[in-house]
């Protein structure tokens, strides 16, 4: 049995490039972090820190990757969340509305949530498109009338 084109083709959209502001964070970040860990090991004994930077950075960069899902896959059936180390699939028939965060207004929202048959919610992470189309292509999938 031949499978659909269209779902091996899924209509992917990717994350966001990082952000100035992002990139400072993931500095202070990694900052925080070893001094954290300079202040720990500093209280308990002597000895040269340095060693610890690469591990430090290692796992502030390994935990934000963690952190963010790197891309949304529109899929025929399912919608399909992708991160690092974990990818959520979230069929169609489970979610019942999308919203944006400010109610009846979707041009002026800044996210995307996804509301569940058992009543959970699902944040959609931002992609390079505009977050109306996402709304659209998200609510044309799951039968939703658009909202303006």
């Amino acid at each position: 049995m031949a499978s659909d084109p269209r779902e091996e083709r899924p209509r992917v959209l990717l994350r966001q490039e990082v952000r100035r502001w992002e990139g400072v964070m993931l500095a202070v970040l990694v900052v925080a972090a070893f001094a954290v860990v300079w202040w720990v090991v500093t209280r308990h004994r002597s000895g040269s820190l340095l060693p610890m930077l690469p591990s430090t950075a290692f796992f502030a960069v390994f935990v934000l990757t963690l952190l963010r899902p790197k891309r949304v896959e529109l899929r025929d059936t399912e919608l399909v969340l992708r991160s690092a180390v974990r990818t959520r699939r979230i069929p169609y028939e489970e979610i019942i509305a999308v919203r944006g965060d400010i109610p009846s207004r979707i041009d002026w929202s800044t996210r995307l949530s996804i509301e569940l048959r058992d009543g959970r919610s699902v944040a959609v992470p931002s992609t390079r498109e505009p977050l109306t189309l996402v709304h659209e292509l998200i609510a044309e999938r799951i039968g939703q009338q658009p909202t303006g």
